[in-house]
């Protein structure tokens, strides 16, 4: 018996891999918690970027609150089940006339999960519309699977750090623009083909996006703690965060200086080997790159020289075709195909 969503809005999700708006804040808990996202952007200079406001749920109390919200995991749970972890955390802020986007992609191409049972919430703390660049999605994609993706959009625009983008054609005429008031959500399936625009209004707009996994689920990638929000971890994939955060604001500061480190070591490390030519034009598995950075922090230039002297193997082993160095996007990508309705389930 589902908590909160009814039996055809289950439905919808599962056909289109998209389900909104769902209300889940009072107007009083969304101006409270846009203004604890504003003291939080004071204290980082008045325009974080987006990687600056990453992981709050780990260290800000009000966060915490926002990811364990009853309202919000009940819907989480018809979809995923009863034991529910939170996997991760973003906030999306897109300032008036930004040119910010988020190019198109998978969630689920980059995290490794062994099954999908594992489901995005984007909380709207102003409105989020066509004009003000919200979120975008190609209905039903998820049901095609996994698309190839390329490093092609590392731009310091696009919030998506890792600069992937689907190595395939988007036809935009068959996107959605998934708006939202201030306290609705939207769910999304792991394997959506989403992204978003840039800001051309007047007017801020701010989501908090909530990664939910069920704890079931094999990650084959290193992560960083995750929170039990609701039900029992029986398996222990996860390393489990076991204690509330507090307001720890130093705390979040040298986690904050050490992940951006990280980060920027990992865009030099896949530049590098971009251009080289044991690449043949394909961007270094993220994997690869995880064991090269476990190492330890080697400078930039040995890391890279060491993750090229593996790559010829490691695409061969994977039974990639070694082919001469090219641009991804140089050649006609296909389109990404909606399902028609008689291939629905």
């Amino acid at each position: 018996m589902s908590k909160r969503l009814t039996a055809s809005e289950l439905m919808s999700y599962q056909q289109d891999g998209v389900l909104f708006p769902i209300p889940v804040l009072g107007q009083d808990e969304v101006a409270g918690f846009r203004s604890c996202l504003a003291r939080l952007e004071d204290r980082l200079g008045g325009a974080p970027k987006s990687h600056e406001l990453s992981q709050c749920h780990l260290h800000f109390s009000w966060a915490y609150r926002l990811v364990s919200h009853p309202r919000i995991l009940d819907a989480v749970e018809d979809v995923i089940g009863p034991d529910i972890v939170v996997h991760a955390t973003s906030i999306f802020q897109k300032r008036p006339y930004d040119a910010t986007f988020v190019s198109w992609h998978q969630d689920g191409y980059y995290l490794n999960l062994d099954q999908p049972d594992f489901v995005s919430a984007w909380v709207a703390l102003t409105d989020s519309n066509t004009e003000n660049g919200c979120m975008r999605v190609v209905r039903a994609s998820h049901r095609s699977g996994s698309f190839p993706h390329a490093n092609s959009a590392l731009r310091e625009e696009n919030l998506l750090a890792s600069g992937l983008e689907i190595a395939v054609a988007v036809e935009e005429s068959e996107a959605t623009d998934v708006v939202l008031r201030p306290g609705e959500m939207s769910l999304h399936h792991v394997n959506i083909v989403h992204g978003s625009s840039p800001n051309r209004s007047a007017n801020p707009r701010a989501g908090f996006a909530i990664r939910y996994v069920a704890p079931h689920v094999v990650q084959n990638r290193p992560h960083f703690p995750v929170v039990l929000v609701r039900g029992e971890d029986r398996y222990g994939h996860f390393e489990l965060q076991k204690d509330p955060p507090g307001d720890d604001f130093e705390q979040y500061r040298d986690q904050l200086a050490l992940y951006s480190h990280l980060l920027k070591e990992r865009y030099a490390i896949q530049s590098v080997f971009m251009r080289s030519k044991p690449s043949f034009g394909k961007p270094a598995p993220d994997d690869l790159i995880d064991e090269v950075v476990r190492i330890g922090y080697l400078p930039i230039t040995d890391a890279s020289a060491l993750l090229v002297a593996h790559a010829k193997g490691y695409f061969e082993e994977a039974g990639l075709k070694v082919e001469p160095p090219t641009l991804i996007r140089s050649s006609p990508r296909p389109r990404v195909e909606r399902p028609s309705p008689k291939t629905r389930t």
